[in-house]
């Protein structure tokens, strides 16, 4: 799972090229919603801070998931 970093990164990128990633990816005729996309990411994040797993902070460097990222995730 990826650092807090990289998520705000895709979020970020999701809100930014939402309409784009909508029309390439129905193009493969797959189906994808923004808002579901996030609770999602939500729902796996708040598994990580519960369960205390690693996340990747780039290159091989690993962490404990912070708990700062609940807070994020839920006002995002």
């Amino acid at each position: 799972m990826a650092s807090e970093q990289f998520l705000q990164q895709w979020q970020e990128r999701n809100h930014l090229h939402d309409q784009s990633i909508i029309r390439e990816i129905s193009q493969l005729g797959f189906l994808t919603d923004l808002q579901r996309s996030h609770r999602v990411a939500d729902w796996a994040y708040k598994q990580a801070v519960e369960n205390e797993y690693l996340v990747w902070l780039g290159g091989s460097e690993k962490k404990l998931v912070s708990k700062t990222i609940e807070f994020f995730v839920r006002t995002k």
